[in-house]
């Protein structure tokens, strides 16, 4: 019985209740194209961070740049630790498989190595957006983009 309440315990703590933004339909090619700026709320927070001393600059500064042949340009913020970089890499749309609903934005940045991370949709006021956490996803502190 011990064993079954720690679990319990710890999925209550670690955030399984926080909502879920991410949009519930397929977002097409056609609207992921484009320019994607970080919003002002976004580097305000990363600009707290105690890890952050690099970041420097306005949201303009911090760009993912979407091409129509798959590729594009992450003129961003990576982390562990935070940095600025700027990356040349493709990108591809594919189907989301926890919860199954929605796709996701799947980057793979020319690094040494390469560098693989995903980037989720959501709307605000009807406008499409892309996120992924900053840190701890517990934390709730989103680093988010506009077009």
């Amino acid at each position: 019985m011990k064993p079954a309440l720690a679990i319990f315990l710890s999925l209550l703590l670690t955030g399984c209740w926080l909502p879920d933004i991410r949009l519930k339909r397929d977002v097409s090619p056609e609207e992921v194209v484009g320019t994607w700026t970080m919003t002002d709320d976004s580097l305000r927070d990363i600009k707290t961070d105690s890890d952050a001393s690099g970041i420097s600059g306005s949201r303009k500064d911090y760009k993912i740049e979407i091409r129509k042949d798959g590729t594009l340009r992450y003129r961003s913020i990576l982390q562990i630790p935070t940095r600025a970089v700027d990356y040349q890499g493709t990108w591809k749309l594919e189907p989301r498989t926890n919860p199954p609903k929605g796709n996701q934005l799947d980057i793979l940045l020319d690094t040494n190595g390469g560098y693989a991370f995903s980037l989720d949709f959501t709307e605000e006021d009807g406008k499409l957006m892309i996120w992924t956490f900053f840190g701890d996803p517990d934390s709730w502190r989103l680093e988010k983009y506009e077009k």
